[in-house]
């Protein structure tokens, strides 16, 4: 992450839903008995279930990867800074948005860089 680049917004990692299979009744009131016969799925749906829960056993992986990575990137962040800046990023949602806000508070001006120039010569 460089906060000097212009910031192009990552979307919120989203939790993957699990596949139902087709032959699992909705939450209905009024059918809370099913047939033996509506229970079985058929080779397809069972095929298409199978499929579903491949996809959907990779997105939770790489989601729980994602997650993870992002919350050492937190933790680092908030480790490695003096303990008086905390105040300043713990509204922060995203690591993004906390080191651009400590880049604010630390990095000098261009002010301070050239009376820094000025004086060293």
């Amino acid at each position: 992450m460089n906060p000097d680049q212009p910031h192009c917004p990552l979307q919120k990692p989203t939790k993957p839903t699990r596949p139902v299979t087709h032959s699992q009744p909705e939450s209905d009131s009024t059918s809370t008995i099913v047939s033996t016969a509506q229970a079985i799925p058929t080779a397809a749906q069972q095929a298409q279930y199978t499929a579903e829960l491949a996809e959907y056993n990779m997105e939770i992986k790489k989601y729980r990867r994602l997650k993870d990575k992002l919350g050492q990137v937190e933790t680092h962040v908030t480790k490695s800074i003096d303990p008086k800046y905390l105040y300043h990023i713990k509204d922060k949602d995203n690591p993004y948005e906390k080191l651009k806000t400590l880049q604010q508070l630390l990095s000098p001006t261009k002010i301070d860089q050239e009376y820094q120039v000025q004086k060293t010569y």
